[in-house]
């Protein structure tokens, strides 16, 4: 008897771990490859069920389809403007401006969501 219940309780195995993380699709739009990017989809991915990347430049109404939220970010841009990682999408070194609506929601992070706002007249919302 002891032999059969030992053997039940070691086939039996442990509940498992619930998924806490939250069921939204985000879509983070920044710098690829620098450690900013790095940091946010680590962050992102523990605690959103889907976390996919892309370069702010490429974000676009199609690039954001199926998303619940884009996160718009990309490093700091300030220190050095000659830095590589100053985003220039030909409307100038600070000028950056989405090229058409996008319906997502956006959270604009640091610099670049001031110029956002600037270019996109999102203010006030």
């Amino acid at each position: 008897m002891l032999c059969t219940l030992l053997l039940a309780l070691s086939i039996v195995q442990a509940p498992a771990a619930t998924d806490t993380r939250l069921p939204l699709a985000v879509l983070y739009a920044g710098a690829p490859g620098t450690e900013r990017e790095i940091d946010w989809l680590a962050f992102l991915r523990a605690n959103f069920a889907t976390v996919d990347a892309v370069s702010l430049r490429d974000l676009t109404a199609r690039s954001a389809h199926g998303y619940d939220v884009v996160v718009a970010d990309w490093s700091w841009r300030y220190a050095d403007l000659d830095a590589p990682d100053v985003l220039d999408l030909g409307a100038g070194a600070l000028g950056y401006s989405l090229s058409e609506p996008i319906p997502t929601p956006i959270v604009m992070v640091g610099g670049i969501g001031g110029e956002m706002d600037r270019k996109t007249k999102l203010r006030g919302l």
